[in-house]
């Protein structure tokens, strides 16, 4: 009322004996604190009356008083409402009038109307009346052969004297449903001492003993059949939904009820419908009309429609999601409770996320690619608890498992030896860990590879490989459900649990590598879980994709070859792409060079190469230079591209000239931007290096295209004559740091520019420690960041695990301090003779300015 405009006032409510006594005023109901007096604030306005406030009451009130099985008690005044829970001795709801003109049989009336309205729901799905089209003695599913392969068969019977599990069923109110009522007439109904009662009309009241059997329905049965009774009655004027059965107990005559003993009936799951009219030929399409209202399991019987529905909690509807299924939250009986409670030490908002679920006819139910119902619970218990991550946890488990498995290799399985237990079955473990008594929760397993067959390699699949394994896959997962891992390794299985913190132990330390201790353990399957956590572990989407495409990267030695990538020798043996830019050798640029390429090679790089002691060997070094410096070609891609890169990468291993001892001090920074170069090369640059000094000036060398002018070109283009030696020395000196790395970039493309020299770092050289990132601008440090982060998922996810290391190196992305990029005089004064070498022309002519 209060989005009416209206206000609402509790005028009375609960008062002490003393205080009742003084008023004059005692009533038992506001006494006992089941009641209160409502009126309006200020009297009212906008033409709502007092009738008004009872027709809000009702709709607000009338389905809690039901739901805990008492009725409603209403006086109307004239300027207020008294609303009341009736005892639970009061067999019906109770309707009084006092000082208004309307009488007692008039707002009984007006209040059954109103719970009409209630049962019937304002909106209904829309169906499709051809696309489940039963005939008599079809059933849907059609998949399923019976009701309990459908929907779980009977746990056990449900009677009055119940008291939970009889109160969780719900008493169809409303009059818009027909009732047959058939055991009206009989002298006992549930027990001898308990007279039957006659609903046809309407209910006579919710007490246990005031309920009729056949208004009686579990939750989820009730929902259905409220979408159903409007939708008939949509569909056919006058006519209503008939229910000739729904639970069912013993009565006079029938003392083991009217069905098998094992009926859904008896658990208020099942019920039994026709229509008013008792028309045969409508019930195709009302049980096209009950699909579509949710029903579990629909039979056309031929004269009735028989319905069943699925264990559900009474309180509402709840699906969890799993991987490949969803399962309904159930409940399980109350008098089996104790079986399934949860640990005092878990919260009520905790526990209720702990949910229940009924396993019956559902155990080869697949909730993963790999994992069915069956893996997770215990074998002697009905129902279970289980989180959706446990269940991707062991599936990412298996699927890392079986990422690189050949048609021939064995599938590597997992066997869960403990799923969820039920109070019970964890007491009966005489070998339970209490380190991992948590089996009661849904969110723990105990579980081993699974070599049934005996093909599996127990030295490589180890309880510690599991381990190790769970930490990474499971991790991440349960970290974005805002839980820990806890991880304990024994002698043949590993225990996995989703924990508020952190744990990892082991049950003998004689598991552990030679002088290992359990603290160690810990501290590092913490550290994996970081690294897991961060996205910082190697794991290809494709492992023999990633190996087959990659190449293990080397230092300077006499040993190495260049090796091309998978790719590019598919390319050189299939000819060079047509689409792709087609290499050229015999250009006007590379006839004109070729003496000014030869004069490098020899006159420059080959005297100062040996003029130090050659520890490779003299003609592999002289053919290699040869080839890298001498060969002219256009284009970054084809055989002449590819050459130059072997004999130039083969070359720059070979030459005695090296990198220094460089731990704790290489630092990477784009060569154009001169204003990070000074704090990148405060400590050690590949410009300091002995390698680079050899080469440098060769790779930037100009020359004069016409001897008698003075302009000058690169003699190693871009364009006429690319050459891969800064990409390779780079990637080279990435792979001689050693300990912490620093990088200096202005902005995301100069980190891009990097690419190869962070690849080399962070994923393939395994004595890097720590990467630390400067960036030069701070509103730049966002898309640095996010840069980084692109290529690391993309390195990660296509690495060779066989080639790279097992993580990425933690690293930190931050503004570079203030001042780093002030140039010391000494400095500056190297860069401008540097710059004046390089630009003399330039700089001569921008001092003529007649010219």
């Amino acid at each position: 009322m209060y989005k009416q405009g209206e206000k609402v006032l509790i005028a009375d409510g609960f008062k002490t004996k003393s205080e009742y006594e003084s008023s004059g005023i005692f009533d038992e109901y506001l006494r006992s604190g089941s009641g209160a007096v409502l009126k309006f604030k200020d009297g009212g306005s906008g033409g709502k009356t007092m009738e008004d406030l009872v027709d809000t009451i009702v709709r607000q009130c009338i389905n809690l008083f039901h739901g805990i099985q008492r009725d409603i008690g209403l006086i109307l005044y004239s300027d207020r409402v008294q609303v009341h829970i009736q005892g639970a001795d009061e067999k019906n709801a109770s309707y009084s009038t006092s000082g208004v003109t309307t009488t007692d049989d008039e707002l009984e009336t007006r209040v059954l109307n109103i719970i009409d309205e209630v049962y019937d729901p304002a909106k209904v799905p829309g169906c499709d009346l051809t696309e489940h089209v039963l005939n008599s003695g079809d059933h849907y599913p059609s998949s399923f052969a019976s009701d309990v392969a459908a929907v779980g068969a009977l746990d056990r019977w449900v009677t009055r004297e119940m008291t939970a599990d009889f109160g969780r069923l719900m008493q169809y109110a409303g009059r818009n449903i027909e009732f047959e009522n058939s055991e009206r007439d009989a002298v006992w109904c549930g027990t001898e001492s308990r007279p039957c009662v006659d609903c046809t009309a309407g209910i006579l009241g919710s007490t246990p003993n005031s309920r009729c059997s056949d208004r009686v329905m579990s939750t989820r049965l009730s929902t259905g059949i409220r979408y159903l009774q409007k939708m008939v009655r949509d569909k056919w004027a006058g006519v209503k939904l008939k229910v000739l059965e729904a639970w069912d107990e013993p009565y006079e005559g029938h003392e083991n009820g009217d069905n098998a003993i094992d009926s859904l009936h008896y658990e208020g799951r099942a019920i039994k419908v026709t229509t008013s009219d008792d028309d045969a030929t409508k019930l195709s399409n009302v049980a096209s009309l009950a699909i579509c209202s949710g029903i579990d399991f629909v039979e056309h019987k031929g004269d009735h429609l028989y319905m069943a529905v699925k264990k559900q909690d009474w309180r509402e509807r709840r699906m969890v999601h799993f991987p490949t299924a969803d399962l309904l939250v159930a409940e399980t009986p109350a008098e089996d409770e104790e079986q399934y409670t949860l640990p005092d030490s878990y919260s009520h908002d905790e526990k209720s996320t702990m949910h229940i679920f009924d396993s019956d006819h559902k155990e080869e139910r697949k909730l993963s690619n790999n994992g069915k119902i069956k893996h997770f619970k215990s074998p002697s218990s009905r129902y279970f608890r289980l989180s959706p991550s446990l269940v991707e946890c062991y599936q990412a488990i298996i699927t890392r498992e079986n990422k690189a498995r050949q048609e021939t290799d064995p599938f590597i399985g997992l066997t869960v030896e403990r799923g969820y237990l039920t109070n019970t079955d964890q007491e009966v473990i005489l070998d339970t860990d209490p380190r991992y008594n948590r089996h009661v929760t849904g969110r723990a397993m105990q579980i081993h590879y699974n070599n049934t067959y005996g093909d599996l390699d127990t030295t490589v699949y180890t309880p510690m490989r599991l381990a190790k394994r769970a930490v990474h896959k499971c991790g991440p997962n349960f970290a974005s459900k805002q839980f820990s891992i806890a991880v304990g390794l024994y002698d043949t299985s590993v225990y996995i649990e989703m924990r508020s913190t952190f744990d990892a132990w082991v049950e003998s330390e004689d598991l552990l590598p030679p002088g290992k201790t359990e603290a160690e353990f810990k501290a590092e399957m913490e550290k994996w879980l970081q690294r897991s956590v961060e996205g910082r572990v190697i794991d290809p989407d494709n492992p023999e994709r990633a190996c087959r495409t990659s190449v293990q990267p080397e230092r300077q030695s006499c040993d190495f070859k260049h090796v091309h990538p998978e790719p590019v020798r598919r390319r050189r043996s299939t000819g060079n792409d047509p689409d792709s830019c087609q290499p050229q050798t015999d250009t006007i640029f590379c006839k004109s060079t070729q003496k000014h390429r030869d004069t490098e090679v020899d006159k420059i790089l080959w005297e100062q190469i040996t003029a130090k002691h050659l520890g490779c060997g003299e003609d592999d070094i002289k053919e290699a230079l040869e080839i890298c410096f001498g060969t002219c070609g256009t284009c970054q891609t084809g055989n002449v591209w590819w050459d130059k890169q072997e004999h130039c990468n083969n070359l720059l291993h070979w030459l005695p000239f090296d990198f220094y001892d460089i731990e704790d001090q290489v630092a990477f920074y784009v060569r154009e931007n001169k204003d990070l170069k000074q704090a990148a090369c405060n400590g050690h640059c590949i410009d300091k290096a002995p390698l680079f000094s050899l080469v440098a000036p060769t790779v930037e060398r100009l020359y004069r295209p016409d001897p008698k002018r003075s302009v000058q070109e690169p003699l190693y283009s871009a364009t006429n004559n690319p050459l891969p030696v800064y990409d390779l020395m780079n990637r080279l000196y990435a792979m001689h740091a050693r300990g912490k790395v620093r990088v200096y970039v202005k902005d995301s493309a100069e980190l891009s520019t990097l690419r190869g020299s962070l690849q080399m770092s962070m994923i393939f050289n395994k004595d890097v420690s720590e990467v630390d990132f400067y960036v030069q601008f701070p509103e730049n440090v966002e898309q640095v960041t996010s840069t980084l982060e692109n290529l690391l998922l993309e390195w990660t996810k296509t690495s060779c695990p066989d080639h790279a290391r097992e993580y990425v190196p933690p690293f930190t992305i931050q503004e570079l301090p203030p001042g780093h990029t002030k140039r010391s005089p000494e400095f500056a004064l190297r860069e401008e003779m540097l710059d004046k070498q390089k630009n003399w022309e330039k700089n001569w002519l921008k001092s003529h300015t007649l010219l």
